[in-house]
């Protein structure tokens, strides 16, 4: 899935700045106009998306699938 996405165009994470004195809703706003792309983003030069499922699953069955999964 990460291998179409062009880099170039993601945010690193780390140099979003959140002015923590503004209300709630204004610092969301301000988090998403600076990411972007929230679901897509770069960290420490990785790509990290963020997808959500239509399932009822814990996260630690989901990431017990995911790890077995890698084997």
């Amino acid at each position: 899935m990460t291998k179409n996405i062009d880099r170039a165009v993601l945010v690193d994470i780390d140099s979003v700045d959140i002015d923590d004195t503004l209300p709630i809703q204004q610092r969301i706003d301000s988090f998403v106009a600076q990411m972007k792309t929230p679901h897509c983003f770069l960290c420490n030069d990785t790509v990290v998306t963020i997808r959500f499922v239509a399932e009822n699953k814990k996260m630690s069955d989901a990431l017990i699938s995911y790890f077995t999964g890698l084997k």
